[in-house]
């Protein structure tokens, strides 16, 4: 064997080398694959998902990971911005702040996962934050894996520098919308565009009607506070409306008595009108919403414009409709799919065509329809109202028939299909049940807001002791919620006392393995709506379960780790929302908790694995 055939130590310390590097490569890869797949795999989209114990506690430890990757990696880009302007003079050593960078990504973004479930996710910020930082941690575990075969070949390679300057920019975007998430109002409006948020929107007021009180032209201007400055004729109970400028006819005079027709007998009163007869040429000539419909009998009335749209805009424009048709009045397209034309349907969403006329199967608008109501896919959403028998009759034999635009006897539909027809509500009546429940949703819109308002300026003491501790739960709610997982043993009874003056917002309040006690807990009477708290680990006995149980609007309890006994739960029976109770590590007996769920009709106690 010749002396160049024989391996060096050298040349084994290289293999040796190369083999750890593609282990490390392909363990990395793993977990940027199962990084990925994280939110998906979890679900949870679009609604809350109760978590336990243990994914709880995780989630909340969410804000206090992130920090970590983000600085790491703002600092390794400067240090190679750095490195560049020395010209080679310095070369900063980036391999092990990268390997620190991944790890508490990893740790973020699962921890991020953990605690969206317990949230809703269609928010927009949500969303979009939580896929951002996904992303960003699949970046900075590929921007890793390069380096580290970069140093291993000594060769300079630019996709090491691309996937650092793709990772920053995953940051940034990712940083913005849990800004937007954080700190509400001050993200809100510069971000809303760029980071598809809700963008603001104008309200364009309609003339009034003929006939209205003063015949008043309204121009619209910004929003009312609340029960301020209602105009002529508007129910002061419905904030919220825009704020008009009126320009109003003075009523005539009333021309004084005559008293040479003092004695003049009365005229006799006018006789009454006879009833109007809704005008047969459908809205525009009727003047209202849905007269068109009740004036036809039913083998007249327009297939699509008459009996089909109807139903799609009572059940599907909430999700797939713009501001103009949408019954909530903003801009709401699930899917990129639009259900308010036949064209629009015939185009279809990011998936497949809403409508193929005349083939059922490969109409997308109706094979959802047709999905288990437990599907995932299953439209409309489980927690909206559902399509009733003869409206899915109706939609079927419209597509089977090839979505026809003609009246239902020219589309020759049967009796059946008639039969279903009449039996829809009709669309004036749908029209007032609309108006009602966004009248109701504005005025509740409008209440949450000023209490938000009110709220925040109380927020500023408890925020100033607590930063970032005490957050609503989303952008337009007002409800608040606290966690003192941060601070742990150093927050006490009499720094709940600190809470006070916010009291009437916090729907959500986390003193897991703080110093909290029996004591402390009387300050809880200043939160009448809580509905989830998290005492586990602290000090808490049953006396503390007595103040606890005046919490009537309590949903969820965490006593894990505690000394309750089951005289304590005994008090529990008194809340009658009372959902979920978790008992891990108690001194409650299982007999105590099949006592408890019996005074407590759907509740669920959980004393943990094995009991």
């Amino acid at each position: 064997m010749d002396d160049d055939d024989r391996m060096t130590p050298e040349d084994g310390e290289r293999q040796k080398s190369s083999a750890g590097l593609v282990f490390v490569t392909i363990t990395a890869l793993l977990m940027a694959m199962g990084v990925a797949i994280l939110p998906v795999w979890l679900g949870g989209a679009g609604k809350a998902v109760e978590t336990d114990v243990w994914q709880t506690f995780y989630g909340d430890l969410h804000p206090l990971l992130l920090p970590i990757p983000i600085g790491v990696f703002v600092l390794i880009l400067l240090m190679e911005v750095c490195g560049l302007l020395s010209f080679g003079k310095w070369k900063p050593h980036t391999t092990f702040p990268l390997f620190v960078g991944v790890v508490t990504a990893v740790l973020a973004v699962i921890a991020g996962n953990f605690l969206h479930l317990r949230t809703n996710g269609s928010d927009g910020a949500t969303y979009h934050h939580i896929w951002g930082f996904t992303v960003f941690s699949v970046l900075a575990i590929l921007t890793f894996v390069s380096k580290i075969w970069s140093n291993h070949s000594g060769a300079k390679s630019p996709m090491y520098g691309i996937l650092l300057l793709m990772t920053v920019g995953a940051l940034v975007f990712t940083g913005a919308q849990g800004g937007v998430l954080q700190w509400k109002e001050p993200f809100q409006a510069p971000m809303a565009g760029l980071f598809g948020g809700e963008e603001p929107q104008t309200v364009k007021a309609e003339p009034a009607a003929p006939g209205a009180e003063g015949g008043a032209t309204q121009s619209a201007t910004q929003p009312l506070a609340a029960g301020k400055g209602t105009t002529p004729g508007e129910d002061p109970a419905k904030p919220d409306k825009p704020e008009v400028v009126q320009k109003q006819a003075a009523p005539p005079e009333k021309a004084a008595p005559d008293p040479a027709k003092k004695d003049a007998p009365k005229p006799a009163p006018p006789a009454p009108k006879p009833p109007e007869v809704p005008a047969a040429g459908g809205d525009k000539a009727a003047g209202k919403p849905g007269t068109a419909v009740q004036a036809k009998a039913i083998p007249d009335r327009l297939a699509y414009e008459d009996v089909v749209k109807p139903i799609l805009r009572a059940r599907c424009y909430e999700c797939h409709a713009d501001a103009k048709d949408n019954p909530l009045g903003k801009k709401k397209i699930k899917g990129s799919l639009v259900l308010t034309s036949i064209e629009a349907m015939k185009e279809g969403g990011s998936e497949a065509e809403a409508l193929v006329p005349g083939d059922l199967e490969a109409s997308l608008m109706s094979v959802r329809i047709h999905l288990p109501m437990d599907d995932d896919e299953h439209m409309p959403p489980e927690d909206k109202d559902q399509l009733e028998a003869h409206e899915i009759a109706i939609l079927d034999w419209w597509i089977k028939t090839g979505a026809p635009t003609v009246s239902m006897k020219e589309a020759m539909a049967g009796p059946e299909i008639l039969a279903a027809v009449g039996k829809l509500v009709p669309p004036d009546v749908l029209e007032k049940k609309r108006a009602a429940a966004a009248a109701a949703q504005a005025a509740e819109k409008a209440a949450a807001a000023e209490k938000r308002k009110m709220l925040e300026s109380a927020m500023a003491q408890a925020s100033r002791e607590f930063p970032n501790a005490l957050t609503f739960i989303s952008r337009e709610s007002s409800d608040l919620q606290f966690t003192a997982v941060s601070m742990r043993k150093d927050f006490t009874d009499a720094k709940l006392a600190i809470l006070k003056p916010v009291g009437s917002g916090l729907v959500e309040v986390n003193l897991g393995a703080t110093s909290v006690s029996d004591a402390g807990l009387g300050e809880l009477a200043a939160m009448p709506n809580l509905r989830k708290l998290h005492l586990q680990q602290t000090k808490i006995t049953d006396a503390g379960l007595a103040e606890v149980a005046k919490l009537k609007n309590l949903e969820w309890l965490n006593l894990f780790g505690t000394e309750v006994t089951d005289e304590g739960v005994r008090k529990l029976k008194a809340l009658p929302k009372l959902k979920k109770v978790y008992l891990w590590g108690t001194k409650v007996t299982p007999e105590g908790a099949k006592a408890l769920e019996k005074n407590l009709p759907g509740c669920e106690v959980n004393l943990g694995a094995g009991n």
